[in-house]
C-alpha cells in the first residue's frame, strides 16, 4: 500500500474530506489512490498530492484526468492543481451568469476574416475542411445579454506557454501529451479572466490555477489573497495555496498545524517516494 493510501485514512484527512464531499468522498478518495499510481505522481510527497486534490474537492470537480475537469501535476518531488478547461466550463455554468459559454480548436479554412479592433470574426459554416488547427477561439454570452469572444493563433499560445509555463518549456505535463485542450484552456481562461461574472469558485479556482511552481504567472487578479484563502482555509494548504500564501516549512509541519495532527510519521510525510 502506498504512502498516501495510509495518510489518506487517517481520521483527521478522512474529516477534511467529509466535509468538503460530504457523501462524495468515498468515490473521490476512490480516484485519488487510483490517480496518486501514475507514474509521475509517485515520487511526488504524499501530502502535496492530498493538497492539490482538496483543491478539486472544494471546487466539486472529478480529478480523473481522463475527464478532463482536473489534473495533478508533478514538478519534481511535489504536485501542483490545474484546472482544466471542462472544470472552467462546469464553474461558469454552474454560476447561472452565462446564456452561453464555447471554446474550441480553428481548423486552417475555417476562419474567413477577423478584426483585432472591432473584434468581429467571420467563420465558414460547415464541417472543417482540413485536420490542421490554426488557432483557439472561445466565447461567452452572458444572461444580460453582454457578448465576448477570442482568437489566438497557435503561434500565440505556444508564445504564452513558453513564457510561463515550466512544464510546457520542459516538453511534458498536459502541455505535451494534450496540447489542443491546454491551448482551449488558454483561451478560455483569458476571456473568463478578463471579460467573465466570476463566482467565488471560480476565482479562486483561477488564482490556484498552476501557482505551485511559481512560474506560471498570467493568472489576471480577479481577487486578493483574502477570498481564496477564506476559500481554502479549512484543507490542506502546502505548497498548492496562492503565491502570495506559500510557506516555507514542510508539508509535514504545515499539517500537524492546520489539521492539528501529531502521530504523521516523518516517514509518512516527508518525501518519502510511494512503494
Amino acid at each position: 500500500m502506498s504512502n498516501l493510501a495510509v495518510i489518506v485514512k487517517k481520521p483527521e484527512i478522512q474529516a477534511r474530506f467529509s466535509e468538503v464531499l460530504g457523501d462524495k468522498k468515498e468515490s473521490f478518495v476512490s480516484s485519488l489512490i487510483t490517480v496518486s499510481n501514475q507514474t509521475g505522481l509517485k515520487k511526488c510527497e504524499p501530502m502535496s498530492v492530498i493538497s492539490a486534490a482538496m483543491i478539486a474537492a472544494s471546487l466539486d470537480l472529478p480529478i480523473n484526468p481522463s475527464l478532463g475537469f482536473n489534473y495533478i501535476i508533478p514538478y519534481g518531488s511535489k504536485a501542483t492543481y490545474q484546472i482544466g478547461y471542462k472544470g472552467l466550463i462546469q464553474l461558469a455554468l454552474r454560476s447561472g451568469k452565462y446564456e452561453r459559454i464555447h471554446a474550441c480548436v480553428v481548423y486552417d479554412g475555417d476562419l474567413i476574416s477577423y478584426n483585432r479592433f472591432s473584434d468581429e470574426m467571420v467563420f465558414k459554416d460547415g464541417p472543417a475542411e482540413s485536420d490542421k488547427i490554426i488557432g483557439f477561439f472561445a466565447m461567452i454570452k452572458t444572461v444580460n445579454g453582454f457578448r465576448k469572444n477570442i482568437y489566438w493563433t497557435v503561434e500565440e499560445v505556444k508564445k504564452h506557454a513558453n513564457k510561463f509555463s515550466q512544464t510546457y518549456r520542459n516538453g511534458r505535463g498536459v502541455w505535451k501529451d494534450n496540447f489542443e485542450a491546454m491551448g482551449i484552456k488558454t483561451v478560455l481562461k483569458q476571456l473568463l479572466s478578463k471579460y467573465g461574472i466570476l463566482s467565488i469558485e471560480m476565482q479562486s479556482a483561477i488564482e490556484a490555477d498552476q501557482t505551485a511552481d511559481g512560474e506560471y504567472i498570467d493568472n489576471v487578479e480577479v481577487v486578493g489573497q483574502e477570498s481564496a484563502k477564506q476559500l481554502f482555509e479549512n484543507t490542506i494548504e502546502i505548497d498548492n495555496k496562492v503565491s502570495d500564501l506559500q510557506t516555507t516549512e514542510s508539508p509535514a509541519k504545515v499539517v500537524e498545524k492546520d489539521l492539528g495532527i501529531s502521530d504523521v510519521s516523518e516517514d509518512e510525510t516527508k518525501g518519502v517516494l510511494f512503494q
